[in-house]
């Protein structure tokens, strides 16, 4: 799973892979399925699910069918993420729908900061996360930004 906060932003702040990420925390869905609930492109769809897995908020596995045609189907991994800004740090906690239902003791959290040495850097990194903190925001909330 990452542990670069920034990365996570970015992915969340696209509507195609936060359209996989919801649709998928209801059911376990196929490619196609998700091509056409969404409105994309099965590529698209393909290129989210897989960074989406590289992140770790979405599993994918082989569904058995009975006419022989086994597709691979997508299923969100969390229940939550939540990010804290603290002293010149952010850090993400992603917590898995397993230690959210209590299947696990140890809530699977990743945490991770950043530190910048360069104080405009710095700065500017932090009005960067506030404007794409407000657009994912309204991005979820379904306003226009």
């Amino acid at each position: 799973m990452s542990t670069d906060p920034s990365r996570l932003l970015r992915l969340l702040h696209d509507e195609y892979a936060r359209s996989i990420l919801l649709r998928t925390s209801a059911k376990p869905m196929s490619a196609s399925e998700l091509s056409e609930d969404c409105d994309m492109s099965r590529s698209t769809v393909y290129r989210r699910a897989d960074e989406l897995v590289e992140e770790g908020l979405l599993r994918s596995y082989t569904r058995p069918d009975p006419d022989g045609h086994h597709p691979t189907v997508y299923e969100a991994t969390v229940s939550s993420v939540s990010f804290d800004i603290d002293d010149g740090e952010l850090a993400v906690t992603v917590t898995d729908d397993a230690a959210a239902a209590g299947g696990s003791d140890d809530a699977e959290g990743v945490e991770a900061a950043q530190e910048h040495d360069d104080h405009h850097e710095h700065d500017d990194d932090r009005d960067d996360l506030a404007d794409r903190w407000t657009q994912l925001w309204s991005g979820v909330r379904g306003e226009d930004a």
